[in-house]
């Protein structure tokens, strides 16, 4: 929020307008929230950025990792399953065996 109005000049008091009109946020913690974000524009621009923390820098090389974790375990279940389905309906004994050597791969990388 703060680099955006830095940045690119966001109007506080329009956004606090519209952003109070949102009926599903509850209003006591939008106050609370909106109470820690500068009056005006000036104090925005007097403020110097804070250097982030080398926590910041684990959590985002953690989050990398896990992610590409995800995608690698879901395309490896999707292309099993793809052979496995492919080898039933076609009766193809290759594909099932390619399947099988797929499960084996995913349960060994689901235990590490």
């Amino acid at each position: 929020m703060l680099e955006m109005a830095r940045l690119r000049g966001l109007d506080m008091a329009v956004f606090r307008k519209t952003i109070s009109g949102f009926r599903y946020l509850p209003p006591n913690a939008l106050k609370a929230m909106l109470a820690t974000l500068p009056a005006s524009h000036e104090d925005i621009r007097e403020q110097v950025p804070r250097a982030e923390p080398a926590v910041v820098d684990e959590f985002e090389a953690l989050e990398r990792k896990n992610a590409r974790r995800i995608l690698i375990g879901t395309g490896l279940l999707t292309l099993t399953l793809i052979c496995l389905i492919g080898g039933a309906y076609f009766g193809s004994v290759t594909l099932l065996l390619l399947g099988a050597g797929l499960v084996t791969l995913v349960i060994a990388f689901g235990r590490r």
